[in-house]
């Protein structure tokens, strides 16, 4: 690892692209970030994405359901260690963030599995990114960055030929995953078994990233996906769910007049 962390890049049209960053954070938690697209103003919301929703339930999330907030700035996703998941500015002091004195976050945030816990029931945080043409150009990949190239990825309901995206997922595994670790340092990585959305078995090779202070880690992977974007480039990401089923989500740009009214997390010092 840099001492900035590592950088996610992927090889898009025979180009290298820089996605996003993954960094350590001091108390053993970890912060995704996307620096490398122009976009500032973000649209964020909580969504009820577990409980009560789904085929068996018979209602379908939409977005009328979510808490909605505005950012007139880029946010960080962060994952503490005690399981507190939110988004604050990639510069300090932009965006509201934290908890206040009765434990409730100050901006847009949820409780969810401490780090030592793990996440066993799916990805603790996801990108989705479109439009690579305006994210970073790498001329000379770093020798922490972890690198994707077409040949690494696979296809998300769609072959290589109709992808229009890619979709990265972070796994936060327990520390009792440890021994199926292999590679040499600074290149590990996991393999991972799974069922596609056909329901056949699968398996893929997760690139591993190390914690501070705990035996937990991140196994990385990107896919190529298809989907309906609501712009021509930008990128939309979120963490793990809450025990009710909320999980945060911010999208970049925000696609105009999109729910214009919506109360905005940018920071104001208190008078």
């Amino acid at each position: 690892m840099s001492g900035s962390g590592w950088r996610v890049v992927i090889e898009d049209d025979g180009q290298l692209r820089a996605l996003c960053k993954i960094q350590s954070l001091a108390d053993g938690g970890y912060s995704v970030l996307c620096p490398y697209h122009e976009a500032r103003e973000g649209w964020l919301f909580k969504l009820p994405v577990g409980l009560g929703y789904g085929p068996r339930k018979g209602k379908w999330i939409s977005a009328d359901d979510a808490v909605h907030y505005t950012a007139s700035d880029r946010a960080k996703l962060s994952h503490h260690r005690d399981g507190l998941v939110q988004f604050s500015s990639e510069v300090k002091g932009k965006i509201r963030s934290g908890i206040n004195p009765l434990g409730i976050p100050k901006g847009i945030g949820v409780f969810s599995v401490p780090i030592d816990v793990g996440v066993p029931t799916g990805p603790a945080f996801g990108i989705s990114a479109w439009g690579l043409h305006d994210y970073k150009r790498v001329e000379v990949p770093r020798t922490s960055d972890l690198v994707f190239r077409q040949e690494d990825m696979g296809d998300f309901l769609c072959t290589p030929s109709t992808s229009n995206g890619y979709s990265l997922e972070g796994w936060l595994l327990h520390g009792r995953w440890r021994p199926g670790i292999y590679g040499e340092s600074g290149d590990k990585r996991i393999r991972q078994g799974g069922t596609s959305p056909s329901g056949e078995p699968t398996s893929r090779e997760l690139r591993v990233v190390e914690l501070r202070g705990t035996k937990s880690f991140l196994g990385v992977h990107v896919s190529r996906m298809f989907h309906s974007f609501p712009g021509p480039s930008g990128f939309l990401f979120g963490g793990s769910r809450n025990r009710s089923g909320d999980q945060i989500v911010a999208t970049y740009p925000r696609p105009d007049g999109t729910y214009s009214d919506a109360e905005s997390l940018d920071y104001t010092p208190e008078t």
